[in-house]
């Protein structure tokens, strides 16, 4: 059964029709001319193909989405189900953030599921969209995580170089200019909050700090040592 012509394109249609008889009528009449006629009827002839054209590719778009929504559905319920899996894994705070994320989704995909036959390219959009977030919600989990399991087995180390380089500081720093001791308390003081923070991530760029200032101060230790006095 032939699809109904869109109605903007029966208007161009029905609008060239009259053109088209008027211009036929001015045949037989020699003071008026057709060509403006023939012109204008044409130009809504060719509207009306157009606005056909346009309305089909609507209509295609329509059919792809509605054929597309039941793996679109599973896929993003699919997507749920490893974000809850992942979450398991995870520190508190990041289970917390994740879990909002996973809360959204599947409010959202809910709400979606009770329209999305009658607006399928809308559903569509939306579902695309809602799996954009969970999956940034997804990857600032996992980059998380990874940040927290490099800082477990990065800190002991990180630590123990940190101690090193302030037990040098503090051998060398006596005698020497205020830039160079307070460095060498800096570094001092972010050592301690490196072995106390309980946040492995905090804990070692305290200990990072904690090295640069040590370093730091025996830089200016021995520079102030080569200064003439």
């Amino acid at each position: 059964m032939p699809r109904p012509a869109p109605p903007q394109a029966v208007a161009h249609a029905d609008e060239a029709a009259e053109l088209l008889d008027r211009a036929a009528a001015s045949a037989h009449d020699p003071s008026r001319s057709a060509l403006s006629d023939l012109a204008l009827a044409e130009r809504r002839i060719r509207s009306a193909q157009s606005e056909t054209r346009r309305m089909e590719e609507v209509h295609r778009l329509i059919r792809q989405a509605s054929a597309a929504l039941p793996d679109e559905f599973d896929a993003t319920r699919g997507a749920i189900r490893q974000a809850l899996t992942v979450r398991e894994s995870l520190e508190p705070d990041a289970s917390a953030r994740l879990g909002g994320a996973i809360d959204e989704a599947q409010g959202a995909l809910a709400a979606l599921e009770s329209d999305a036959a009658r607006h399928p390219t809308a559903a569509v959009e939306s579902i695309a969209r809602l799996r954009d977030r969970l999956d940034l919600a997804l990857g600032d989990a996992r980059t998380a995580q990874q940040r927290l399991r490099g800082a477990r087995t990065a800190l002991p180390g990180t630590i123990a170089a940190a101690q090193n380089a302030v037990a040098r500081a503090e051998a060398s720093v006596p005698g020497t200019g205020a830039d160079a001791r307070a460095r060498l308390i800096g570094a001092q003081e972010e050592l301690a909050t490196a072995r106390q923070l309980p946040d492995p991530v905090e804990a070692l760029d305290a200990a990072r700090r904690a090295l640069r200032h040590a370093e730091d101060a025996q830089a200016l230790a021995a520079y102030d040592r080569m200064s003439p006095a």
